[in-house]
């Protein structure tokens, strides 16, 4: 009987501790997704702020959907409170008012919350595999197209009746950059492979990657940085190099990379894209 109070101590306390860790992890996943979410957001609005309040590109979003898809079921609530949270203090700290930016962020969240929910319902309790058609269908319908045309048609209607702006110009922007965001960010980040990441460090690469990857990203800059010469075509071997050397991994990160650079500049009205005839 002593033995056997001992073993059943130990396994509370055993248990105990694994419900501890996991907390522990929750909270300090939650605090990442906060604060990523925070500089994405405030990144998004400032680098195309000459577009007016409403982001070029909102990725926001992506991030967040990205996060809470990856984590268990059980801490969904936990990452949407983070996400929120970041996203509420990014409009405050650009100047938006606690009504508007408590409004916009809910509306974010809402975006999110829907197309995780759907996919997840699409899924039927399958794994979460970036590689998967039906992962693929149910993310272009729900999270690229639905959910942001919902959110936006909520965002319209708050701008317009506590901004004055135009409901219609409203949409079609909030919804373009949401669906931007989502189609450039949230694959890559979903196709992040930390066990490939563990690799590459075990095997004594993390340099090489970086090295890569930088040369990638000074790559698209080169190219996007100026609006002279029509060197689009320089961006493909960019990308080919890190899928090559680094994998699926190198491929995720410098695709991500790659595509926010472009996306940027672009809209700031720098890169070849602006030699096109109606692009100006």
């Amino acid at each position: 009987m002593h033995w056997d109070a001992m073993s059943a101590r130990d396994e509370f306390q055993n248990q105990t501790h694994r419900e501890g860790t996991v907390a522990g992890s929750g909270t300090l996943m939650a605090a990442a997704l906060a604060a990523l979410v925070f500089l994405v957001a405030v990144s998004g609005i400032l680098l195309t702020r000459e577009t007016g309040r409403i982001a070029t590109l909102w990725p926001a979003n992506a991030v967040m959907l990205s996060f809470i898809l990856r984590s268990e079921p059980g801490r969904w609530r936990l990452l949407a409170a983070a996400g929120l949270c970041g996203n509420l203090l990014a409009n405050l700290s650009v100047g938006d008012d606690w009504l508007v930016g408590a409004l916009l962020s809910l509306c974010n969240l809402g975006e999110v919350v829907a197309a995780v929910w759907a996919i997840r319902w699409r899924l039927g309790g399958r794994p979460v595999d970036p590689t998967s058609p039906r992962l693929l269908v149910a993310f272009s319908i729900f999270a690229v197209l639905l959910a942001p045309a919902l959110s936006a048609v909520l965002a319209c209607g708050i701008m317009a009746t506590l901004a004055g702006t135009d409901p219609v110009a409203v949409w079609s922007q909030w919804f373009l950059a949401d669906a931007l965001g989502m189609l450039t960010v949230a694959p890559p980040l979903l196709a992040l492979n930390m066990a490939e990441f563990d690799r590459l460090r075990a095997h004594g690469r993390l340099t090489e990657a970086a090295i890569v990857l930088a040369v990638a990203a000074l790559a698209t800059i080169g190219v996007f940085g100026q609006s002279r010469y029509p060197l689009l075509f320089l961006i493909l071997p960019a990308l080919l190099l890190p899928v090559f050397r680094l994998g699926l991994f190198g491929a995720a990160v410098a695709t991500l990379t790659t595509s926010l650079i472009a996306i940027v500049m672009t809209a700031r009205g720098s890169g070849p894209l602006s030699l096109i005839d109606g692009a100006a």
